[in-house]
């Protein structure tokens, strides 16, 4: 296995992690720290070129933004959800 190969699967893992991690944080009502996460996951998901977590993971923001009254990052969100491949 390459290295990058690697280093890509480490990537995916952990934001699959922080993944897991934000919503137990959303639960908790502790959006900012769900938020920081996300947007990793997000980032990193994107790169990796993984759309189906990349979806799952903008869902979750819309959801984030929902709970936190942030009625206008909720629409940024699900219309990135929208345009997704």
């Amino acid at each position: 296995m390459s290295w990058e190969c690697t280093t890509r699967v480490w990537v995916v893992a952990h934001a699959c992690l922080r993944q897991e991690v934000s919503g137990r944080l959303l639960k908790m009502r502790r959006f900012d720290e769900a938020e920081s996460m996300l947007l990793t996951s997000l980032a990193a998901y994107t790169d990796a070129g993984d759309p189906q977590d990349r979806e799952a993971t903008l869902q979750r923001l819309v959801q984030l933004y929902e709970s936190w009254n942030k009625p206008e990052k909720a629409a940024e969100f699900r219309a990135r959800l929208l345009r997704s491949p």
